[in-house]
């Protein structure tokens, strides 16, 4: 089953465009979409101990979170943003 994950990470993991690219080339990403600085929300069917494994993997220092977005959620966000967390479509 697809899940919507929000990953944060620190400056020292790499750019905005360097952990992009990281997620865009993991097979497991269905899809991802940034809007916000160290912030990158993407859709998987993996759990996030293995997301994060393979993440580190290509990315190997700094901090990050991983974390699984669930229906308990509530914030000010781009509408395009919430339709993406809420509906985890495949396109990219």
């Amino acid at each position: 089953m697809r899940k919507a994950y929000l990953l944060i990470f620190d400056p020292l993991v790499g750019s905005q465009e360097q952990v992009r690219d990281a997620i865009n080339a993991m097979p497991e990403v269905v899809n991802w979409r940034f809007d916000m600085p160290f912030t990158i929300y993407f859709i998987s069917e993996e759990p996030a101990r293995n997301l994060s494994l393979i993440f580190r993997q290509k990315m190997h220092r700094g901090r990050f979170l991983i974390l699984e977005v669930t229906n308990n959620k509530q914030g000010y966000m781009l509408k395009e943003t919430w339709d993406f967390l809420n509906s985890k479509r495949a396109i990219r």
